[in-house]
């Protein structure tokens, strides 16, 4: 039986040939035009291969150390390539191996004291040392070799080491000075210096109880401005003479109010009344007051300095001298207006008079005081207006002795 080959099958073998035979063609003419090519020879069908081989890209590896980055490049000449047998072809045969030379070690000195070496935390909480202490310590600088580069050297130089000026400041830390803190003590308190400021170099006069019209003097002192019977309910007539005086009171009687008292040029009230301008001139009205026309003036207490500097207390019980409307001064900052009596803008007790040693016009300073602020004297003895003697008789009528205390007032 005959195996006749049908045509498909013989297209496919001629198509087949048509592409293998100008391969080998090829491959003949260029054996047959050097037959002393690559593939004769291994090396120099590796050199060959070499050529026609794209050098690889070149890599960057870095060293980091502790004070800076350190980039260092290896090139194709200094890093050896990998060579890898193609696929399919025999490997090329390797040069012997030449072993490189040994470099020279280098010695590496620690960097000199004006280096900046690396700071810790706890490096940098050290006080820094004083000028003595780096003067004797840090080593003069030394002139370094140069150091050869290379990746030996770089990895010497990578290692910090610590400076013998930072070594001092770790283990001989300067002393601390430790000073004390001196707490200043405030000065002592003045009654009433923020409220109550001083009326310096003010004229003032004497005038007393019962004191008739004369001279002067054109309103009788028999009555006050709070009280018509002013006279009566002190007691008598205050007479200022001082032989008819002891331990600043008369000699003939015992005051029923306090015989330290003054007169300034404002009366708070008027016709039963309070003025209009009390509520905003007047330190203490909100504390004070207690219904229209009541005076919140009456039986305040006032400081007054004479010249030399000592200071007596009296109780304001009058209004004058010859005026009762000059608030601007009495709670402002005016003067006093001018009058017959030199421009006087406080009368004074004979008591106040005798105990600060005042002429009969002279110059003083006062101003108010409130009474928690003022000192035991001779001004808080007598009277029943007195707040000394009213607060010593409201405990004493708790303990059933006020006649007692009545009795010890000379």
């Amino acid at each position: 039986m005959t195996f006749h080959p049908s045509g498909g099958i013989l297209l496919r073998i001629a198509f087949a040939a048509a592409l293998l035979i100008p391969g080998f063609s090829a491959l003949g003419e260029s054996a047959t035009q050097d037959n002393s090519g690559p593939a004769s020879d291994p090396l120099k069908r590796l050199e060959w291969l070499k050529s026609r081989t794209p050098p690889p890209p070149v890599r960057k590896t870095y060293f980091r150390t502790s004070e800076s980055r350190a980039a260092t490049i290896r090139t194709p000449e200094s890093q050896p390539r990998a060579t890898r047998p193609a696929e399919g072809r025999p490997p090329a045969p390797q040069p012997p191996a030449t072993p490189a030379a040994t470099p020279a070690p280098v010695e590496v000195k620690p960097p000199a004291a004006t280096t900046p070496a690396p700071k810790s935390a706890a490096i940098r909480a050290t006080p820094a040392p004083s000028a003595k202490v780096r003067a004797a310590v840090a080593p003069a600088p030394t002139p370094q070799p140069p150091i050869a580069a290379g990746p030996e050297a770089i990895a010497s130089r990578s290692r910090p080491e610590a400076t013998p000026v930072l070594v001092a400041r770790l283990a001989t830390p300067p002393p601390v000075e430790f000073r004390s803190i001196a707490r200043s003590t405030p000065a002592p308190r003045t009654s009433g210096d923020s409220r109550y400021p001083w009326k310096t170099g003010i004229v003032t006069t004497v005038f007393w109880v019962g004191e008739p019209v004369g001279g002067n003097n054109f309103t009788h002192n028999f009555s006050s401005s709070w009280d018509p019977n002013w006279a009566r309910n002190f007691g008598g007539f205050d007479n200022p003479k001082p032989e008819a005086r002891r331990r600043f009171i008369p000699v003939k009687f015992v005051p029923r109010q306090n015989p330290f008292y003054i007169a300034l040029p404002y009366n708070d009230v008027t016709r039963g009344t309070t003025k209009p301008e009390a509520r905003q001139v007047i330190p203490w009205f909100k504390e004070a007051f207690q219904r229209e026309g009541l005076s919140v003036c009456r039986d305040r207490w006032v400081a007054v300095r004479n010249r030399a500097g000592k200071i007596g207390y009296g109780q304001w019980s009058d209004c004058g001298p010859f005026r009762t409307d000059h608030w601007q001064y009495v709670f402002g900052k005016e003067k006093p207006k001018p009058n017959l009596n030199k421009g006087a803008g406080l009368d004074v007790s004979p008591a106040l008079r005798d105990y600060l040693g005042l002429d009969g016009t002279d110059l003083t300073d006062w101003k108010f005081v409130d009474f928690k602020d003022i000192p035991s004297g001779p001004w808080s003895l007598y009277g029943e207006n007195n707040t000394f003697t009213q607060k010593s008789l409201r405990s004493a009528k708790r303990a059933g002795k006020a006649n007692e205390i009545l009795a010890r007032i000379p």
